[in-house]
């Protein structure tokens, strides 16, 4: 099979569904990095979780899904939360008022299909608001590079991990529902 005949039917085999555009700016290196290799994934999973899996009759399994999904997005920007103010306590300690201004942002059209990643989203531009205003003090020598490299490739590091999470719990419903299949298609074989 050639590389083009993959492509046309992996065209052919995508459903249409409903989504939200959504145009974002993301200024830092590591949101647009975990933005750029994850987000349509995410996004992808996310719906496969909140909707996919009920309509295979998972309800119970995708609402427990969500419901880690989202606590695990709450306790990251409970975290993110913490780590602004810090920032914002410093930057007034030393009187800094600027925004930091990236060299290279990245402007996008996000397509969100269900409502995980709508918060996926919007913890990852949280968490590049928090670069933007951290990198100036990094830039003045308030915080050395050394705890920038360990801060900044946390979060990144966090996100890339919430992807992970996603993406896993998905590939669980759908594994349950295959399951659920070669058990149907048993039966089947055996009424005949």
């Amino acid at each position: 099979m050639t590389d083009d005949t993959v492509d046309k039917q992996y065209e052919e085999s995508k459903s249409s569904r409903p989504v939200i555009e959504r145009e974002v700016i993301l200024y830092s290196e590591q949101a647009q990095r975990v933005y750029r290799r994850n987000f349509q994934q995410v996004d992808n999973n996310a719906f496969s979780i909140s909707v996919i899996s009920r309509a295979h009759g998972n309800y119970s399994q995708a609402a427990l899904a969500e419901k880690d999904i989202k606590n695990q997005l709450a306790q990251n920007c409970e975290k993110l939360d913490l780590e602004l103010d810090r920032i914002k306590v410093l930057r007034e300690r030393i009187g800094l008022v600027d925004e930091g201004v990236m060299s290279n942002p990245l402007s996008v059209k996000a397509r969100l299909s269900a409502n995980l990643s709508m918060e996926f989203l919007q913890l990852l531009t949280k968490m590049d608001d928090f670069l933007c205003l951290f990198e100036p003090l990094v830039i003045l020598g308030e915080i050395d590079y050394d705890q920038r490299q360990a801060i900044t490739f946390d979060w990144q590091k966090r996100m890339n991990k919430l992807c992970t999470v996603i993406r896993t719990y998905a590939e669980d419903l759908r594994s349950l529902y295959k399951g659920q299949q070669e058990k149907t298609s048993v039966s089947d074989d055996k009424l005949q």
